[in-house]
């Protein structure tokens, strides 16, 4: 009876301790109040799940070459990121967000490095920004912290990209093309200028004034966006397999998120474990563990726990009792028979 209720009580604080953690905020910490700050209209990252980005889209690289998408994800699991290169905050958050967990993961598994198991791809969303003012220096200087070396490959792995060429380029036609990869993703921003919020209309292929609808006819000099912060994983035939939210990623979600969005072509038996026994939270855009866990862990101690006791309980027939006689106390005859009946 007390072996049962040591094992009721072992199994008890194994469920609880295997249990998932409450539900935590993912990517930005808390903002004090109830809600924080009301987010812009119209601001919003939908998650587009099994959806697939218009690969066929051509950007230019940080060597102003044209590139396809197609070419950039190249046959691989592919993290996609849209941000602007001099966006003075958030972008910058997402990318070292993205550094900082791909440094993470490649520290523990050389094999998952960027342009060998996967590639990264951002795309700007700025149309004026172009290769060789913005794109190629951020790519140097991300990769330089990455591969920590100053000897910076030129090939794919982890590309920046943009919608301009230079000089000749048409940006209302580039804010286009943008704006496609950006509808595929669910990635919908604001454009900030002379004090006011401009929505893309998508039909007009125009920015047009969320107050006075009032078309914005040419970028002016000062303007940013307002936008909120993800990362999307895409299969290797480009179709969305995967959001992560926030500006805080993970070694292990951008791990499963790769393996899951490659099929299983990358990665370990034990990803393949965790994959089964996790689920991906769609609202908050990571993966938590489920109660698979409790029964991958519980299961083979119960056994153990439950061969114990009967190991104890057969050792304990097999002892002799102490019998009392005029004599005084002499050992009895082992119950083996009762024992072997059983």
């Amino acid at each position: 009876m007390r072996v049962a209720v040591l094992m009721l009580g072992a199994v008890a604080a194994l469920l609880t301790a295997a249990a998932p953690a409450p539900a935590q905020r993912y990517g930005k910490m808390p903002i004090p109040g109830d809600n924080g700050p009301k987010e812009p209209e119209g601001v919003k990252f939908e998650q587009k799940l099994g959806e697939s980005v218009p690969t066929d889209l051509e950007f230019y690289d940080h060597n102003n070459k044209p590139i396809t998408l197609a070419d950039g994800i190249g046959g691989k699991p592919t993290i996609l990121v849209l941000a602007y290169y001099r966006c003075p905050k958030l972008c910058n958050q997402v990318l070292t967000g993205v550094l900082d967990s791909l440094k993470d993961l490649r520290a523990k598994d050389a094999s998952f490095t960027a342009g060998d198991a996967f590639n990264v791809v951002v795309v700007s969303i700025d149309p004026r920004e172009s290769a060789f003012g913005l794109a190629r220096p951020k790519r140097t200087e991300f990769l330089k912290d990455y591969l920590g070396t100053t000897d910076i490959p030129d090939g794919p792995g982890w590309l920046f990209l943009t919608a301009n060429h230079g000089q000749g380029t048409d940006v209302k036609a580039a804010d286009r093309k943008v704006h496609t990869l950006a509808t595929a993703m669910g990635f919908q921003y604001n454009l900030k200028a002379r004090n006011k919020s401009f929505a893309f209309d998508a039909e007009r292929g125009e920015w047009v004034g969320k107050l006075d609808q009032r078309v914005l006819e040419m970028l002016p000099k000062d303007y940013d966006y307002d936008h909120k912060s993800g990362i999307a994983i895409v299969t290797p035939d480009g179709k969305i397999s995967r959001y992560l939210m926030g500006i805080n990623y993970s070694a292990r979600d951008i791990r499963l998120g790769l393996v899951e969005a490659s099929g299983g072509k990358i990665g370990t038996t034990s990803d393949a474990v965790s994959l089964y026994c996790s689920v991906y939270d769609d609202v908050k855009g990571h993966y938590k563990p489920t109660l698979k866990w409790t029964a991958i862990i519980a299961v083979p101690v119960m056994l153990g726990m439950f061969t114990l006791a009967l190991m104890a309980v057969r050792q304990s027939r097999r002892e002799r009792p102490i019998i009392v006689t005029a004599q005084g106390i002499v050992p009895g005859t082992p119950n083996i028979a009762a024992d072997e009946g059983r």
